[in-house]
């Protein structure tokens, strides 16, 4: 649209331009039944979407053309919920990468690339907690978990009869903070660790302040796994080493996870 250029109007051609903008307004006004109303400007919220600092998210007005969208998102800061927002069909696509070095007999290195998918497909409850079941699809294959989200925790289960759940996230998170995960015959007790918050970039994109957490086993010395969580998205990167023999050789193992795309509610 170009500039409105009012030094060049005549003052006849104002005036009939005022005539036309009031008969449209009133026009609108009979459509909408607003006639008589004064009209107000939205108020929006200053902010970027998925941004979780100090305060709960406000409403989001987005004004279009011939259509008003509004949106309303509300997390508490550092709490189990907001690592881990869970909402029914909530999907987070992953990009998996696994180097395997071999040494030993045979030196050789082994990389594949695997993607995943994790969808919340149904809410229910379990042992009396609201629940929510997970569809975890992996290359070919697929599973199911459930998550609860506690006020200072999110716990997963394996199954509906799971009576030892995971600790995923014990929260608030803060430098240094640990807990249990679990205990498992093959991995002993997993402990974690909250390393700190760090700048992680994947291919979704770039998260600030993402907590960085780190898992190691009592029964395995080899194994360690990184995490990294970031506020009102979820987990967003993994990276883990283990090391085992087999016959004459050592294998390390590396795998990478980075969030490819995302859709939190």
């Amino acid at each position: 649209m170009g500039a409105w250029n009012v030094a060049e109007e005549s003052k006849e051609q104002r005036a009939k331009s005022k005539e036309q903008r009031a008969k449209s307004k009133e026009q609108r006004a009979k459509r909408t039944g607003l006639k008589g109303q004064e009209s107000k400007p939205l108020e929006v919220q200053e902010g970027k979407a998925r941004t979780w600092k100090g305060e709960t998210m406000k409403k989001l007005a987005i004004a279009g053309v011939g259509a008003l969208v509004l949106a309303a998102m509300t997390c508490a800061p550092n709490t189990a919920g907001s690592y881990f927002p869970l909402a029914l069909n909530n999907v987070w696509k992953t990009l998996i990468t696994t180097v395997t070095v071999w040494h030993g007999l045979r030196d050789t290195t082994i990389t594949r690339v695997d993607s995943s998918q994790l969808t919340v497909v149904a809410d229910t409850t379990l042992g009396g907690k609201a629940a929510w079941k997970l569809l975890n699809q992996y290359g070919v294959s697929t599973g199911t978990s459930y998550a609860v989200i506690e006020s200072d925790r999110v716990l997963t289960y394996s199954s509906p009869t799971d009576s030892e759940p995971s600790v995923l996230l014990k929260t608030p998170l803060a430098q240094n903070a640990t807990w249990i995960v679990d205990s498992t015959p093959s991995m002993g007790r997993l402990h974690a660790i909250a390393a700190g918050q760090e700048n992680v970039t994947t291919p979704a994109g770039g998260f600030n302040k993402a907590w960085h957490i780190e898992e190691s086993s009592d029964s395995m010395p080899t194994y360690v796994n990184h995490l990294w969580y970031a506020a009102g998205v979820g987990q967003v990167r993994q990276y883990s080493v283990i090391t085992g023999t087999s016959g004459g050789d050592t294998a390390i193992i590396t795998t990478t996870s980075e969030l490819k795309s995302y859709t939190v509610k």
